[in-house]
């Protein structure tokens, strides 16, 4: 049971904004879930149902990803809006701006230094 002024958070992911070779079934799964909380939240209403949608992120799942992580994360910073990759505490931040404000529902929060656009 979800508490009367709670709310659910789902995750989604860069690759369904901006979908890459080899990803077809990433960007499926997070384009889904960005439905999803939009349908959930008007079928659990007035329980607030979001996602959150992280770009690239420097967490240890890049350490055996990517041949050289440090040289992707440049090229990555260097055509993102904000000039850098994202740290976890961004993500986090986003988490609790939607799990507590009472007014967002049905939306995808997207957390990634303007990256979907560049």
């Amino acid at each position: 049971m979800i508490a009367e002024k709670g709310s659910l958070l789902f995750f989604s992911g860069l690759a369904a904004w901006r979908p890459s070779p080899g990803l077809v079934a990433m960007a499926a799964t997070n384009g889904s879930v960005n439905t999803l909380a939009s349908a959930l939240a008007v079928e659990l209403a007035p329980t607030r149902v979001n996602a959150i949608s992280p770009g690239v992120i420097d967490t240890s799942n890049w350490d055996t990803a990517v041949p050289d992580k440090r040289e992707w994360f440049r090229q990555i910073a260097a055509s993102a809006p904000v000039g850098r990759v994202g740290d976890p505490s961004d993500v986090s931040a986003a988490a609790r701006a939607v799990l507590v404000n009472p007014y967002i529902t049905g939306e995808t929060l997207h957390v990634d230094g303007g990256a979907r656009w560049s």
